[in-house]
């Protein structure tokens, strides 16, 4: 490898020069100057240049051939603030001058993809083929153009789908009652087996003197709490996917849980609310909703210690919320997010502790329940994809076609689980915000709608003021020509729609919790609002990427959420022979 410096030509512009010349001649003096030139051996008599700005940046690469001819030249275009640069490629004939194949790719400052355009020519400079791509990476929708050599012009085509996409998936199906109740049943048994595996400790459960509160968990209880009315909540150990929900109510507590202890089992402790009798802590629990008082009084303790009870006070939500349940039938919130809760609206009783839920026969916790809603617990090792959530009360089981996804945050190669993670003063770190699994819905279930009602009040605590994303006229005339243009390239006749359903949008939501720790950049006022509609993922998976850059040493966390502004799914209601609602 050989380096040299290239510097500045020493040269006056005498009165005999033209002006213009000689500003020529200075700019590229100037461009010139501070770069640093490596020359490595690329074989067969073949050298590769490497071309690096003042900070050791490589700004140019080149290709040159045994014959002294460049053969390929790769430029990067560092932009003020980009995390990226622009990349240039272009490749040339034996000649060294004729160019045969030219592309260019952007991204944002984020590093997101934006456009790519590719030109190919012949050797006597023909355009011949090529294409013109352009990405939004905030929707994640694609535009493509196509090269027609023979109109010297591009023509608008559908963009092909990613290897990722696979096919477009079949309209979500209803389910057999035969196999529903084998389903129920399935997870029935699957339910006994898990309670009786993670209730395997001693009965007395006795706490080490001045044991350190270790267990870190949370009261959730229905929003929703009318007086003298039946409800259900439950303990968790993890509420960042339900902690901005409107539907729910959370009171933080720890327990001093003794070395060695399962914390996220709650086996051996109880609970106590609104004076009801003591219940299990690591089930569901209920209570009715006292006649007079603002308050919910909690107490949880050790299984017969009440003495040693940690006990806290819960506000009752003032007016209460309203469900936007329907008024007949029963529904499901369509797309259901891994770790989140998914709620379903109807008639119930509100005693949770005589309900199953279940996605197909894996066993789900009901997170919370009232006379006319039921929040069902995502399990966090569930698979993501077309479901079937499966409600049983008496002898009804429900059964909803969903879809469950999965929204994966990653940030130096590690998922972040509870989206929290520890940075140092300067560092910039590229997030990879995804979902996976949302394209399993199919576009026929894309339609406007909202349940439940309070999911705008839900985004609204992710951004003030937010509104829900309409498909606006010219947005609604580009769908409607690109389906056209689809069926015309399949070689198939345009569907046309007596009446065409209005798009509903999924909005994911980021928020930056921690703004003293770091700040992110391209984001509005620390918050990203991603409206996502079919063509998101065109592609396969969702990902939108944005830089964070620490302020200080410290631990930096998010917020969030996947909120679906598209119609419910209708339930099928079965009634349970009574050989199998008795077991």
């Amino acid at each position: 490898m050989s380096t040299h410096r290239t510097t500045q030509a020493a040269f006056l512009c005498g009165p005999f020069l033209f002006r213009s010349l000689c500003l020529i001649f200075f700019a590229i003096s100037l461009i010139a100057q501070n770069q640093t030139v490596e020359t490595h051996d690329a074989g067969g008599g073949n050298k590769q240049e490497l071309v690096r700005d003042a900070s050791g940046q490589v700004v140019e690469t080149r290709t040159i051939d045994a014959n002294g001819k460049v053969r390929s030249r790769n430029t990067n275009e560092y932009l003020p603030g980009n995390y990226v640069p622009n990349t240039t490629t272009t490749s040339y004939y034996a000649d060294g001058k004729s160019v045969e194949n030219h592309v260019t790719v952007t991204y944002d400052p984020s590093a997101n993809f934006t456009s790519e355009l590719a030109e190919q020519f012949d050797q006597a400079g023909k355009h011949v083929m090529g294409h013109k791509l352009l990405h939004d990476p905030v929707t994640g929708e694609f535009r493509c153009w196509k090269w027609n050599a023979d109109k010297q012009d591009y023509q608008r085509i559908v963009c092909p789908s990613g290897e990722e996409s696979g096919e477009k998936p079949p309209p979500l199906k209803s389910v057999s009652e035969a196999d529903a109740i084998k389903m129920f049943q399935a997870a029935r048994t699957a339910a006994k087996a898990e309670q009786k595996s993670e209730r395997m400790v001693p009965k007395n459960l006795v706490l080490p003197e001045e044991t350190p509160g270790q267990g870190k968990f949370a009261v959730v209880l229905p929003a929703a709490m009318i007086a003298g009315k039946q409800v259900s909540g439950s303990v968790v150990g993890d509420t960042h996917y339900i902690r901005l929900r409107p539907e729910l109510v959370i009171q933080d507590i720890t327990l001093p849980m003794p070395p060695g202890s399962n914390a996220a089992k709650l086996s051996g402790w109880r609970i106590e609310v609104a004076g009801s009798r003591p219940q299990r802590a690591d089930a569901p629990f209920t209570f009715a909703v006292p006649q007079s008082g603002s308050q919910i009084e909690i107490k949880i303790y050790p299984d017969g210690q009440p003495e040693q009870a940690i006990a806290r006070s819960v506000a009752i939500p003032k007016p209460p919320l309203q469900s936007g349940k329907p008024s007949t039938g029963y529904v499901a919130q369509v797309m259901c997010v891994i770790g989140d809760v998914c709620p379903i609206g109807g008639g119930f009783s509100g005693d949770a502790t005589a309900a199953l839920a279940s996605f197909n026969d894996k066993p789900a916790k009901i997170v919370a329940e009232t006379n006319d809603m039921a929040f069902i617990g995502v399990p966090d090792d569930l698979l993501y994809g077309p479901k079937q959530l499966l409600f049983n009360e008496g002898n009804e089981l429900l059964a909803f076609p969903v879809v469950v996804a999965q929204i994966d945050v990653v940030v130096d190669s590690r998922h972040l689980d509870e989206f929290h993670s520890e940075v140092k003063q300067g560092d910039k770190k590229l997030v990879f915000a995804g979902l996976v699994g949302v394209q399993n819905l199919p576009d026929d279930d894309w339609k406007a709608g909202m349940f439940p009602k309070s999911n705008l009040e839900w985004a609204r605590r992710f951004v003030p003021g937010f509104e829900v994303p309409r498909e606006s006229h010219s947005e609604r005339e580009e769908r409607e020509m690109m389906e056209k243009l689809e069926a015309q390239q399949k070689g198939q006749k345009s569907a046309g729609k007596e009446k065409e359903e209005k798009l509903g949008t999924i909005v994911y939501f980021l928020k930056n919790t921690t703004t003293d720790v770091a700040s992110w950049r391209g984001s509005k006022d620390q918050a990203f609002v991603l409206p996502l509609n079919p063509e998101s993922f065109q592609q396969g998976d969702y990902r939108y990427k944005f830089v964070i850059q620490a302020n200080k040493t410290g631990t930096y966390a998010m917020d969030a959420a996947l909120i679906p502004f598209v119609a419910p799914s209708r339930g099928q209601k079965f009634t349970l022979p009574a050989d199998v609602s008795s077991r």
